[in-house]
């Protein structure tokens, strides 16, 4: 191949590099399509040994060429891919095909076809290492990454390519071990709720209770210093608070499943709050009953309540959720009450 046909592979290649897929690295990016064609192919050569009877070099070049389409088109995960697709795929790929040099087109081509059909040898450990590796891949993301859906398709997906081989049936065997287990840690331990803008509506308090807008107060310094101050000398503010909407609804439902506790911020005492703590556990058993613990902490004391991923906090503080992160914890941004539950659907949760 002449150097500058050779130079416009490269560069269309390349594209691979920065073509994202929806799975995650364990490191908590996305990975590129470039990045799991390359894991592949190195699957591929590790397993060869197991596959005296093919041509294993074929199923290399198979794993190195299998995304090339999506140069053009982009990732689309296999759970949401269309028959229109994988057609606009193909032709936009075997348009491309056709303006290579020989002998590179008719090898391309001829491999293509082979991958498509899926009825030799080859085609079909190439097909099990595309599959396998990305469940792997999933395996070793933070199961937070994983679609609703990934929970039951991790644990099968791949099973009917795998059974022209017991090699490769075992090897799946593995993986579904690995992808059991990490559901199974990933399980909830406990959840956390914070109280004051989560079950009780702290923003509607400061503007009913005490006439002040509360995101002009919170943008500054001084104005939050001076609404704590405000708050301090309404008698029984927190214990006045309305629920948030829909809020006492999700901890009952959520609280039939899992251990669900309330962990919620004292103001420090230069806030001028004294009251703070007994008003918030008023408000509390005003609404739920005494079963459930209730733990109050300065903010920066919150994270210590983390014992790791399975320890959740529903919490509206950006620092809170970072610190609980940070901790090893899932931290849960609440915006409503719909959207928690929403999300909770969706992973599983309920």
């Amino acid at each position: 191949m002449k150097a500058e046909e050779l130079l416009k592979v490269m560069h269309l290649a390349e594209k691979l590099k920065d073509a994202t897929r929806h799975c995650y690295t364990s490191g908590g990016r996305h990975e590129s399509v470039a990045e799991h064609s390359w894991r592949i192919t190195l699957l591929a050569y590790f397993v060869k040994d197991e596959f005296p009877e093919a041509d294993m070099d074929k199923v290399i070049k198979m794993c190195l060429i299998h995304d090339l389409g999506e140069a053009f088109t982009g990732d689309i995960p296999s759970f949401l891919k269309t028959e229109k697709d994988s057609e606009l795929e193909d032709r936009l790929l075997y348009q491309w095909v056709d303006t290579l040099a020989e002998p590179y087109r008719t090898e391309m081509k001829e491999l293509y076809d082979e991958m498509n059909a899926l009825e030799t040898l080859e085609a079909k450990i190439y097909k099990c290492m595309d599959k396998l590796e990305a469940v792997i891949q999933h395996n070793e993301s933070d199961i937070t990454t994983w679609a609703g859906n990934e929970y039951k398709l991790n644990v099968s997906y791949a099973e009917e390519n795998v059974q022209f081989s017991e090699y490769l049936k075992a090897l799946r065997q593995a993986i579904k071990e690995e992808t059991l287990q990490k559901i199974e840690n990933s399980k909830v331990k406990v959840i956390y709720f914070d109280m004051d803008g989560v079950l009780a509506d702290f923003a509607g308090g400061v503007r009913d209770l005490l006439g002040l807008d509360p995101a002009y107060q919170l943008a500054d310094p001084k104005r939050t210093a001076e609404m704590f101050r405000r708050i301090g000398e309404y008698d029984g503010f927190f214990r006045k608070l309305k629920p948030v909407e829909g809020a006492l609804e999700l901890f009952e439902e959520l609280r039939r499943k899992y251990d669900v506790e309330i962990l919620t911020g004292i103001p420090p005492v230069e806030a001028g709050v004294p009251n703070a703590r007994e008003n918030k556990v008023a408000w509390i058993r005003q609404y739920i009953d005494s079963s459930v613990p209730v733990h109050t902490c300065t903010r920066p004391e919150k994270k210590n309540y983390c014992t790791g991923r399975n320890c959740f906090l529903i919490d509206d503080n950006d620092n809170n959720l970072k610190q609980w992160e940070q901790t090893g914890g899932t931290a849960v941004r609440f915006t409503t009450a719909a959207q928690i539950r929403d999300l909770f659907v969706e992973k599983g949760i309920l």
